[in-house]
């Protein structure tokens, strides 16, 4: 057979093979980017969420403040909706998290498919991992100040327990200075008691000596 006919017949098969491949590789885009855009609609749902419950935290956060004016330990009322509040941020916080992982992973495949398209042989490197929170999330002031109200109330007790152990200690150095005043009191009375019992009784002796001798000098001689 010429040369020629097995060129044409090889290229003709060769066709169906390449277009085979471009689907497929097509096909493989096609999913690529239809999960990536499932991704990134999980965060923008994540993020959506986080921000509803934090709404909601501070709405219940206020609402709590205003009971807590009806109550008597308000501060440790107020302290106690903050923590509750808390809660509900911490777990807006998770989902911000992990949206900022999705978003980043995203963003790397896509620098990595930017440098394949470019006709390189290699990837674009995509840039070193990062914590999502150094980048997206900045600290939450509302977790500090409920730290610093958690140390003042805890200072505050310590003072107030000092406080009345002084009080008490003043009561009862009080009740051992009248308990020591009425033992002196009785003390003298019984001193006073002794004292006229002792004249009492040296006046009687004296007298019944005075009586003894008159009777013994009014008696006549034998």
């Amino acid at each position: 057979m010429p040369r020629l006919p097995l060129l044409l017949l090889a290229f003709a098969c060769a066709l169906p093979l390449s277009a085979v491949a471009a689907a497929n590789a097509n096909d493989e885009a096609d999913a690529a980017a239809a999960a990536d855009a499932a991704e990134l609609a999980r965060a923008a749902a994540l993020r959506d969420e986080a921000k509803s419950l934090r709404g909601k935290a501070d709405a219940e956060l206020e609402a709590q403040q205003l009971a807590c004016r009806k109550v008597v330990l308000v501060n440790r009322c107020v302290t106690k909706a903050k923590e509750a509040r808390l809660v509900t941020v911490r777990k807006a916080r998770a989902m911000e998290i992990e949206a900022s992982k999705i978003e980043t992973g995203q963003k790397r495949r896509a620098a990595v498919e930017s440098g394949r398209s470019a006709g390189t042989d290699a990837p674009t490197r995509p840039a070193p991992e990062t914590d999502p929170t150094s980048q997206v999330l900045p600290p939450d002031p509302s977790v500090a100040q409920t730290q610093r109200e958690r140390q003042e109330n805890a200072v505050k007790a310590v003072e107030q327990q000092k406080a009345a152990q002084k009080v008490k200690d003043a009561a009862k150095a009080r009740e051992r200075a009248k308990a020591n005043a009425d033992a002196a009191e009785r003390a003298a009375e019984a001193r006073e008691d002794k004292d006229r019992y002792d004249r009492k009784l040296r006046k009687y002796q004296e007298d019944k000596a005075q009586k003894e001798k008159e009777s013994a000098q009014g008696a006549p001689a034998k």
